[in-house]
């Protein structure tokens, strides 16, 4: 119980602040660097708890998380190191905020609607204040470098795994990094034609309640890059 209070009351960023209506890089990798301090806070609390009680798997579990953190904090560098990786960054999260928020009924008429190129948006101040869970955040940091880096050995050498339970998170996690990889492409790569993500499900009716939500941020994304040619 304690741990969770302490992880979930590090930092809250609103996604919108992580949209291209948010806030300036410097001030949301500020932001992002809180975050990682803040889990490594957590860390430290955890390797103290586990060296007391001495339990092999612990302690081998705690000690794999300073590898999670050292991503974290490359994954925060490479946000305000690089201007064209933070923009894709943003149109990521303008992705997932625009089909958490928009209404199942007229989603694709409501994006038509936004002028991306003006502060202008859809959005009620409840909505402004959607974050993300710490875990989704974090997943989508540890995964900056391998997406941007094609030699990284977190694409042949490591397999990050979401292990969560039912309606926990897991879906909004792995669509944001979707999401980034997919704008990171096309605004990097020549070529940017063929596959980009490759998602894979056992049952019928979760395959498709998945595939709305992943039409939702792929039709807001090639949205994005008619406004951003």
């Amino acid at each position: 119980k304690d741990t969770k209070t302490n992880i979930n009351n590090s930092i809250d960023i609103p996604l919108f602040d992580l949209s291209i209506w948010g806030k300036p890089q410097t001030e949301i990798v500020n932001l992002l660097a809180q975050f990682v301090d803040a889990y490594k806070n957590w860390i430290d609390l955890e390797q103290k708890k586990e060296k007391e009680s001495q339990t092999p798997i612990g302690q081998k579990i705690i000690s794999n998380l300073d590898e999670i953190l050292h991503r974290l904090d490359e994954g925060v560098e490479l946000l305000g190191s690089d201007e064209k990786l933070f923009r894709a960054f943003q149109y990521a999260n303008t992705s997932m905020l625009l089909q958490f928020c928009l209404s199942e009924n007229n989603f694709y008429q409501a994006i038509q609607k936004i002028d991306f190129n003006h502060e202008a948006h859809p959005f009620s101040n409840e909505q402004k204040k959607f974050t993300y869970r710490p875990f989704q955040l974090a997943f989508l940091l540890i995964s900056l470098e391998s997406i941007t880096n094609p030699h990284s050995q977190y694409r042949t050498e490591v397999v990050d795994l979401i292990w969560f339970p039912t309606g926990g998170g897991k879906t909004e996690a792995y669509l944001s990094v979707a999401a980034l990889t997919i704008a990171w492409r096309r605004m990097t790569c020549q070529h940017y034609e063929g596959v980009s993500v490759i998602m894979r499900y056992t049952l019928r009716l979760l395959t498709a309640q998945q595939f709305e939500r992943a039409s939702k941020i792929i039709t807001v994304l090639d949205y994005l890059r008619k406004q951003y040619k």
